[in-house]
């Protein structure tokens, strides 16, 4: 290190003691940091479809390298550990059961969001992703689908809407042989997103018996059956008259 000669203004030498007392005790300290402490969730709950009178189960499992974390549940915001309820049980692993799933029109206590939370003393508490729970309802008919009569070349349309919750998979059977599910776009047999059944061109043997299933976790549906008859094609005449 260099001498500094001549005269030194007080100021100057005042802030050169200050930044030797910085620099030493720095260097003193720098070694004895404590590492990071690491706390993270080796697994997280999911979206989940759960069904009425079944079981629910929502895993959660948190690690860190300063010990075993504590996890604890909330639904909706809310501790579940301050609700009292016996059909719930946390498991030693971390996981959540639900048992007998309730769910009616008007109580639906286990439908919701749920998060896990991973606590360690000392380091500190993570909360892990929002897992939206949902219980499958009974399908509804709204729309049933009825018989057809449709001309030769042109679109048939047989309906059926089906509502539920979560929203079900319609498929469709023609004299009970199942209809393709995959959207294909040069076929004149398409399956509506409202879950009709939509027959382009109409050709013979498009004339059949027809019925839609719907289904989703929860229960499923069958349709009537429906008929739809092709009709001989009709000549349309188009007149111009010129002026």
């Amino acid at each position: 290190m260099g001498c500094v000669t001549g005269d030194i203004h007080p100021n100057t030498l005042y802030a050169l003691l200050i930044g030797l007392c910085v620099l030493t005790c720095v260097s003193q300290t720098h070694g004895s940091d404590p590492p990071f402490a690491e706390l993270r969730f080796v697994r997280e709950p999911q979206d989940t479809v759960t069904v009425r009178s079944g079981v629910l189960q929502l895993d959660c499992e948190a690690f860190s390298d300063r010990g075993v974390p504590v996890l604890a549940w909330r639904k909706d915001g809310v501790l579940l550990s301050a609700v009292v309820d016996e059909r719930r049980v946390q498991l030693t692993n971390g996981s959540l059961i639900v048992q007998n799933v309730l769910h009616s029109r008007h109580h639906r206590p286990d439908e919701g969001s749920y998060q896990c939370l991973a606590t360690l003393e000392g380091v500190g508490a993570i909360v892990s992703r929002t897992a939206r729970v949902t219980v499958s309802g009974p399908l509804r008919v709204v729309v049933p689908t009825e018989s057809v009569s449709t001309h030769l070349g042109d679109t048939a349309l047989l309906r059926c809407e089906v509502t539920g919750e979560p929203m079900p998979v319609v498929r469709w059977q023609k004299n009970r042989e199942d209809l393709p599910l995959t959207f294909d776009p040069e076929s004149r047999v398409v399956i509506l997103p409202s879950g009709s059944l939509q027959v382009s061109r109409v050709q013979p043997p498009d004339s059949a018996t027809y019925r839609c299933l719907a289904e989703n976790p929860g229960s499923s549906r069958t349709g009537t059956d429906a008929d739809l008859r092709v009709l001989p094609g009709e000549s349309r005449w188009i007149i111009y008259i010129y002026i």
